[in-house]
């Protein structure tokens, strides 16, 4: 990561000269922490302002057919739509003269800076959201991301649930509960589509625990509240798929955890129409510098399967 500039790189300069290095601080600032995000999310360019997704049903099991019969006829229906729009985030700071002429650098230095940063907050927390209302928002198919009913296009193929039955706190229970739940994920045809999870999403209360939980080789046993022992049992979660935690520190229910299948295995999508950029003009007439960032994407899922999650209890 380069190096943010300090005030002294521009010490020297009148406001308008020093409008290059300011945007660079921008830049910089947005470079100092990992997005979490976008390890989970796929991340996708759109050619244009608007993407839409339309899914199709799959066939249901191949059926046996006696000696001499007919061939039974089949087909797919059509699935679920999703249509992602981009939308567009910005923000404008103004920087005078006189605060390069009264020695206040410093003070410049740090709205750029700050801009960076907000960018990057508006980022988080809109990938967060999708998972803070995973259980209230309805999704492609008319009922939440995390739900115990997802209605299956195929006719007569049924439902598909990707939320405990009993919503539960994280615990290896729990955890061990979601990753069979994720194995019996259903397809629009009622077929399973087995998939392995990759990541447990947690807010910032729980990082500790799912440390504890992933990393341990023995079997994590709870002595208290989110305190954990081990016992001289493997740790078949560890041992059989090597999960990651991933901690959200936007997400706002600190109960709440989520388990994701890898990219590709999943419909949550990140889709940038145009990258964070910075840029600046000088008004002449008041000696003042406005720098802006701006920035157009949009996130969201186009299916609930690659996703498990629980409220907590």
């Amino acid at each position: 990561m380069p190096a943010i500039m300090r005030r002294e790189a521009f010490f020297d300069l009148v406001l308008e000269d020093a409008l290059p290095t300011l945007e660079q601080v921008i830049t910089d600032s947005m470079e100092e922490f990992p997005m979490e995000h976008e390890k989970i999310f796929n991340v996708r360019t759109m050619s244009t302002g608007i993407v839409q997704h339309t899914q199709v049903s799959g066939l249901p099991a191949v059926p046996s057919v006696g000696e001499g019969d007919e061939f039974p006829t089949d087909g797919m229906v059509q699935g679920y739509d999703k249509t992602y729009k981009a939308v567009k985030y910005g923000v404008i700071v103004p920087i005078t003269q006189e605060l390069l002429d009264d020695n206040q650098h410093e003070e410049a230095f740090d709205r750029a800076e700050q801009l960076g940063r907000a960018m990057r907050e508006a980022e988080r927390i809109s990938a967060a959201g999708i998972f803070n209302n995973a259980f209230s928002t309805t999704g492609p198919d008319g009922v939440a991301l995390c739900h115990t009913a997802h209605p299956l296009a195929y006719p007569g193929a049924g439902t598909s649930s990707n939320r405990l039955a009993v919503d539960s706190d994280l615990s290896l229970t729990s955890l061990e509960d979601a990753i069979t739940l994720m194995r019996k994920t259903k397809d629009q045809a009622g077929k399973k589509v087995l998939l392995r999870p990759r990541y447990v999403v947690v807010p910032p209360e729980l990082e500790f625990l799912v440390t504890e939980l992933l990393d341990s080789t023995s079997k994590p046993q709870a002595s208290t509240a989110n305190n954990l022992t081990e016992v001289n049992e493997v740790n078949a979660v560890r041992s059989r798929y090597g999960l990651e935690g991933c901690v959200m520190d936007y997400l706002t229910d600190p109960d709440a955890w989520f388990l994701t299948a890898d990219k590709g295995s999943h419909k949550l999508y990140w889709f940038w129409r145009k990258q964070p950029a910075t840029s600046s003009d000088y008004e002449f007439k008041t000696e003042t510098a406005l720098m802006k960032i701006s920035a157009r994407w949009v996130n969201g899922f186009s299916d609930f399967r690659g996703v498990v999650g629980t409220p907590g209890a």
